[in-house]
């Protein structure tokens, strides 16, 4: 299979655009993925942010929401 590529805290911040301290407290209340620990690092799996970003952008309008007829 695929490798899952591995990101960093900042790769992760990058890519959701959420501060350190914000996703850290999502981690806490279990909002967001846990990171996988290599060494001292914590990284975060590609295929988790990617459910991640997919599974909140499910819940934003679209333009086929009634709202914005």
């Amino acid at each position: 299979g695929i490798v899952d590529k591995l990101l960093s805290l900042p790769e992760v911040r990058g890519v959701v655009g959420l501060s350190s301290a914000t996703l850290y407290r999502m981690i806490a209340r279990g909002h967001f993925t846990r990171p996988v620990k290599t060494g001292r690092a914590a990284r975060w799996p590609t295929s988790e942010i990617t459910a991640f970003i997919e599974k909140h952008k499910t819940g934003r309008p679209t333009s086929s929401s009634p709202e914005n007829v």
